[in-house]
């Protein structure tokens, strides 16, 4: 009897679900669905690919220019930091060349400002341009950001590259 207990009260509690006289919606068309002149989307968007304005393109452009300026002052200053952190080389942690070459690789980080400064510029743009037309053509953005994104990452990785030699000491 013990096993029939949960099988008659299940049978028991669904068959209180299925009585009741309550009416459902009809699944017939309604009346604004049979009307013909209904729209049938929503807003048209604009042409896809539109080309973007030339203000975005010449900000784009000038973030180019301004990132690869900046790549030519990380270089300047990229010798005088390998040199501190090779002189550094035999020294312990806290000593003077130690100190004296995290200080240039700080100044390093810091020289990489203007390449950080130039990709979020960018990426502000191709936010702005996608939220004011979302068929705009930006492809030009695409590659501005590509472009440095890739100084950026250059430049990462030498910074991280003269820490670790700092950090390995």
């Amino acid at each position: 009897m013990k096993r029939f207990t949960p099988w008659i009260s299940t049978l028991v509690l669904l068959t209180g679900c299925a009585g009741g006289t309550a009416e459902f919606p009809s699944l017939a068309k309604r009346a604004i669905e049979s009307r013909s002149d209904a729209p049938l989307s929503g807003p048209a968007l604009p042409a896809p690919n539109t080309p973007i304005d030339g203000a975005s393109l010449d900000k784009a452009n000038a973030a180019v220019r301004s990132a690869r300026e900046a790549e030519s002052a990380f270089g300047a200053a990229l010798a005088p930091a390998r040199q501190a952190v090779s002189k550094a080389a035999g020294a312990s942690f806290g000593t003077e060349a130690w100190i004296e070459a995290q200080m240039v690789v700080s100044a390093l980080e810091r020289a990489r400002l203007p390449v950080k400064t130039a990709l979020s510029d960018v990426d502000d743009l191709q936010g702005a341009l996608i939220s004011s037309n979302p068929a705009a053509d930006t492809s030009a953005l695409a590659a501005a950001s590509r472009v440095i994104g890739d100084i950026d990452a250059e430049q990462a990785r030498t910074v991280e590259s003269l820490m670790a030699q700092l950090s390995s000491r």
